[in-house]
């Protein structure tokens, strides 16, 4: 009778051990994700920005142009 029970004891302290093992690498994950996204936000912010910067910059580029072909036509 002593042998079941301690098969019991060590299955449960196993299964213990996997369900706080689980619970740590969900954890570790969800946080890991939490900072990639937050990196991943950042740089997408970033792109946005010099996607913007480089529109301005064309269109101005145009108007220069355009400016300097009504110059030349007169």
């Amino acid at each position: 009778m002593s042998q079941p029970l301690t098969l019991f004891l060590f299955g449960g302290a196993i299964i213990g051990a996997m369900f706080l093992l689980t619970r740590y690498q969900q954890n570790a994950y969800r946080n890991y994700l939490e900072k990639h996204v937050a990196k991943t936000d950042e740089i997408h912010k970033g792109q946005q920005e010099l996607i913007e910067l480089s529109i301005r910059q064309t269109n101005a580029q145009e108007r220069i142009a355009a400016a300097l072909e009504s110059k030349n036509a007169k």
